[in-house]
């Protein structure tokens, strides 16, 4: 799980431009829904957010916002680790105020 955390907060990084405070959050806990336990990762930044379009693209395999930067595979890569672990990934994002991934992991 530690490269789909690194995948997460590096992105969260990039996203925030050069110049401006870079703020990002990362948050581990445990949870419990009736009658099963799982561990809620939340990253979260102060970047330029997603805009409403784009959300379901982010992960897409080669899908990039930098086009200097990166290979498109961070997040496909994130959402794919989720899932064959039987996870869930989600991303709320708000274009000018930043973004938070959601993953869900059981236990």
């Amino acid at each position: 799980m530690d490269t789909v955390l690194r995948n997460l907060v590096l992105n969260a990084f990039d996203a925030v431009e050069e110049g401006e405070v870079r703020e990002v959050e990362a948050i581990l806990e445990e949870k419990e829904k009736p009658g099963t336990a799982f561990l809620r990762i939340l990253v979260k930044d102060t970047g330029p957010g997603i805009p409403a379009d784009k959300v379901e693209e982010i992960f897409d395999p080669f899908y990039s916002t930098k086009p200097t930067t990166g290979t498109g595979l961070g997040l496909s890569e994130a959402r794919r680790m989720v899932e064959l672990y039987g996870g869930e990934i989600s991303v709320e994002s708000t274009p000018g105020k930043g973004t938070v991934f959601t993953v869900l992991l059981p236990e």
